[in-house]
């Protein structure tokens, strides 16, 4: 449950957050301009190029809403375990 939850919160707030970073990137002129004489290009107007923003601030709260429930609440021993050195000279990460 708490995946899915993580889900709808981060998909929501992408939701919420592509239409003011449009407006954004029409006004500092961050668009897509195709040329008219580019045959690669489908479209003609101008496309704002911030959505990749917004999903990653999404991304990125999933992400942190997932792990940080997910964790155990010892994290020493999780630090101790990952990254365990051994002591003699010339030592190596374990």
């Amino acid at each position: 449950m708490l995946y899915v939850g993580a889900f709808v919160i981060s998909m929501l707030l992408v939701l919420l957050l592509i239409p003011p970073f449009r407006k954004l990137a029409i006004n500092i002129d961050f668009v897509d301009k195709p040329r008219p004489d580019s045959e690669r290009k489908i479209h003609r107007e101008p496309i704002p190029l911030t959505a990749g923003i917004a999903i990653f601030i999404g991304f990125f709260c999933y992400i942190f809403c997932v792990y940080r429930n997910d964790q155990p609440r010892d994290r020493w021993n999780i630090r101790r375990q990952h990254f365990d050195f051994d002591h003699r000279p010339g030592g190596r990460l374990v």
